[in-house]
């Protein structure tokens, strides 16, 4: 297959880029949307989400099965909040360039960058009375400190916990919240996890460590 493109290709070739698609092509394969081959910048981004702190504007985001980059969440309080993206909204441009899902990690560096710059986002929207509707917002990017949980005491001595995504400091976030909750009387706990797309696997290990019985987690 090299030597036809060598052959048969009008244009000059990259072999480091031929032979990472190659790999990228291999995962794909899987069809396993968790399965992913990342190069060098690819996999440092998403050591610096994992921090849960960045410079951008405060959007989860997925590819869906549609082949659009979908958001899962805006974070609360960030600038995509605040413009009133929602849940399911599609991206489909960054700026003026269009992006379909494969290109996701493409269009979140650049959603990314030095905090105080501007960045467009064209979204469309799935409403009861419009179908894709075109939305257009203009966001400044700002340096989004990720606290990915919150809980409050309901009635009934039941405490509530929802958990965003889980990054390297949820688990201490979970356990200051739900060791708060217990002092308080809380009696049972509702786990949200709703529009959460994952994370970091040991913080999930640690917090289900905390309300498991003993026994192997996974």
């Amino acid at each position: 297959l090299k030597e036809l493109i060598e052959n048969n290709f009008l244009f000059e070739i990259d072999d480091n880029k031929l032979e990472e698609y190659v790999y990228k092509g291999l995962f794909q394969g899987l069809e396993d949307p968790y399965s992913v081959y990342m190069n060098k910048d690819e996999f440092k981004s998403l050591m610096e989400s994992s921090k849960g702190e960045f410079a951008g504007v405060g959007i989860v985001v997925t590819a869906t099965d549609d082949g659009f980059i979908t958001v899962v969440s805006a974070i609360e309080g960030t600038p995509a909040y605040k413009a009133g993206i929602k849940s399911g909204d599609r991206i489909i441009k960054v700026g003026e360039e269009n992006f379909s899902g494969e290109q996701m990690d493409k269009a979140v560096e650049i959603m990314r960058g030095k905090p105080g710059t501007e960045v467009k986002l064209t979204l469309s929207r799935d409403n009861k009375d419009k179908k894709n509707e075109i939305i257009e917002v203009k966001l400044k990017r700002e340096i989004i400190t990720m606290r990915t949980v919150s809980s409050k005491l309901l009635e009934d001595n039941l405490g509530y916990i929802s958990i965003s995504q889980f990054d390297q400091h949820t688990y201490e976030e979970f356990k200051k919240d739900y060791l708060d909750l217990k002092s308080k009387g809380a009696k049972g706990i509702v786990l949200d996890l709703r529009g959460n797309p994952g994370g970091v696997m040991s913080s999930t290990v640690e917090i289900a460590d905390m309300l498991l019985p003993e026994g192997p987690i996974v």
